[in-house]
């Protein structure tokens, strides 16, 4: 498993090498936003290089998918947290249960006996 993960980054490496390669021109390209919003004055950002904005919109991105799955996940973690409680519980009680004596578990034969007629068929 550990060579395919290894495999796995170096094919995306490769990947991005050469698409970066083959399109240098236009990610080294610079580029100036202009944000006219009607209250404000006009505002323009300085030219930056498209590399940079593209990787800036790619982390908004992630930021955004991240601050939204962070309450699902918590409250995932809390669900788990829950569970986990409950299963040692109940795995010290199965355990309490199978240390009592045997005596106190053991059923009398003539009990075990009698039972055996009375279910028996005739």
């Amino acid at each position: 498993m550990k060579n395919i993960k290894i495999v796995f980054w170096l094919i995306v490496v490769v990947f991005l090498m050469v698409f970066t390669f083959q399109n240098q021109d236009i990610i080294t390209a610079k580029q100036s936003f202009r944000l006219d919003l009607i209250v404000f004055d006009e505002y323009h950002t300085p030219e930056l290089p498209n590399a940079v904005i593209y990787l800036s919109c790619f982390l908004i991105g992630f930021f955004i998918a991240f601050f939204c799955g962070l309450t699902e996940r918590l409250k995932n973690r809390k669900i788990i947290k829950n569970q986990k409680a409950v299963a040692d519980s109940q795995q010290e009680e199965i355990l309490e249960l199978q240390n009592k004596p045997e005596s106190s578990q053991s059923i009398p034969l003539e009990v075990l006996e009698n039972n055996k007629e009375i279910h028996e068929p005739s």
